[in-house]
């Protein structure tokens, strides 16, 4: 992951826009310091609009992932990534939820980084409007309020109203956003869709067929060192953001134990945790005293995948498109992989016999990163790619097709659609004909129109 602070901004700014302009598609992911109430899940979409709406207002985006995957060779199959970490430093006062605050120190996200090295958020608007005139797919993971965000950070102030803000997106992606989350729900039907577990899933069902090859780029070298003002840095030296939320509301109750069912029992007996296997989070956190190993729980779930598959055939079922990719076979837990494979290269390695997969270890360090903004970022664009070949994969004996035409048909079929959390169907990113964009965004296209021709 490339880290870009107030420092290395204009060292980086030549090769950024480089990396981005060679894109095919652009993968966003951000970090900010409040989720909002129980409103911002309001069965009124219009409710629930202005809630968030109120949320982005009031927080604050902390960090912004953005992750430009490009083609490489002549295989669509083929793709590389170069993912870069923006620390912001929001200029105007803003909110924190507590809760919030917990969750990022608890996955290393830095505090003192964010006031000592951010960048100010005006200085990457021209970085947003650059992404915007790419014209490529913007990817997403459940990422509607990652949208309000980014809208309300880097563009213009949010509208009042949904339909407004659906019709300005609209405007601003013609290329089309791809939520990730929708698709692992309601296309390919995931048995869990939160991302690290996707994420996970896909790399090792890539590394095991070698049909598909994505690769992490490497960071950026710079010619010489990074100077950091001596004005800029605290007397004392490095200071670790501590923070911590504890609840004491169980205190002094009375617990009634219930009776358990048999699903809970069965729960129960298992090393892993349910809860976080079924949705990447857990209540106990690191308390948990079962495991959140990505691994554990993916070799249980092939287990029972193999043991159920002569069921399925019998009854003439499928499995889901990516679920294909996998072979019948279970990684041996009990001799892990080498700890010099890591995730952070993850190319086909030439020679490797499927039967036998080199699955990368996920070390604790590694876990801290599932919440940074540019890992995010990257994997939410990884599983894109991964859908991207199972749910549209090109024939073999079928003409060449290069990214670009591959991702133009699969957003026709899957894009435009942003997943709602308790919701059965998706929020369409569709310009009605009775909504018209915000007075916001025409004035910031005029601009940025102006700009180009002061430039030309």
């Amino acid at each position: 992951m490339q880290p870009v602070t107030r420092f290395s901004l204009a060292p980086l700014s030549l090769r950024l826009r480089l990396e981005l302009s060679r894109a095919a598609f652009v993968s966003l992911d951000t970090e900010f310091s409040g989720l909002g109430g129980a409103a911002t899940r309001a069965a009124d979409l219009a409710a629930r609009y202005a809630a968030l709406r109120a949320t982005a207002t009031a927080c604050a985006l902390l960090c912004l992932g953005v992750a430009a995957f490009r083609e490489t060779g002549a295989a669509a199959a083929a793709a590389a990534a170069r993912a870069f970490d923006f620390a912001l430093r929001p200029s105007a006062p803003f909110e924190v939820a507590p809760a919030s605050a917990a969750f990022l120190v608890d996955h290393a996200f830095d505090w003192n980084r964010t006031f000592r090295e951010g960048i100010d958020p005006a200085q990457l608007k021209d970085l947003f409007a650059y992404i915007v005139q790419l014209n490529v797919p913007i990817v997403i993971h459940n990422g509607l309020l990652d949208l309000m965000f980014i809208y309300q950070t880097f563009y213009t102030e949010l509208p009042p109203d949904l339909d407004t803000f659906v019709a300005d997106l609209h405007d601003l992606f013609p290329a089309g956003i791809v939520d990730t989350k929708y698709i692992a729900d309601y296309v390919s039907h995931e048995k869990a869709s939160y991302l690290a577990y996707l994420y996970r899933k896909y790399e090792r069902n890539i590394l095991k067929s070698q049909t598909t090859s994505i690769q992490l780029l490497p960071p950026i070298e710079f010619s010489s060192p990074i100077t950091i003002p001596q004005s800029a840095l605290l007397p004392n030296g490095e200071i670790s953001a501590t923070l911590s939320l504890k609840s004491d509301n169980s205190a002094g109750t009375t617990v009634t134990k219930k009776k358990r069912s048999k699903q809970q029992e069965r729960d129960d007996r298992k090393v892993y945790c349910v809860q976080y296997a079924s949705h990447g989070y857990c209540a106990s956190g690191p308390a948990c005293a079962k495991s959140h190993d990505l691994d554990i729980i993916l070799d249980e779930e092939e287990a029972e995948s193999l043991q159920n598959a002569g069921k399925k055939k019998a009854k003439g079922e499928s499995t889901n498109a990516i679920s294909k990719a996998a072979v019948n076979s279970t990684p041996d837990v009990t001799n892990p992989p080498s700890p010099k494979v890591v995730v952070k290269q993850i190319a086909a390695i030439p020679g490797l016999n499927a039967s036998e997969p080199a699955i990368p270890a996920i070390t604790p360090a590694l876990l801290q990163t599932y919440h940074s903004a540019s890992f995010d970022a990257y994997m939410t664009g990884y599983v894109f790619f991964a859908q991207l070949q199972a749910l549209q994969p090109v024939a073999p004996n079928s003409p060449p097709i290069t990214l670009k035409e591959q991702l133009t048909a699969f957003v026709k079929l899957h894009g435009n659609k942003l997943y709602l959390i308790g919701k059965n169907i998706p929020l369409s990113i569709i310009k009605s004909s009775f909504s018209k964009t915000s007075i916001g965004h025409a004035r910031m296209k005029l601009a940025w129109k102006d700009q180009a021709a002061s430039a030309s």
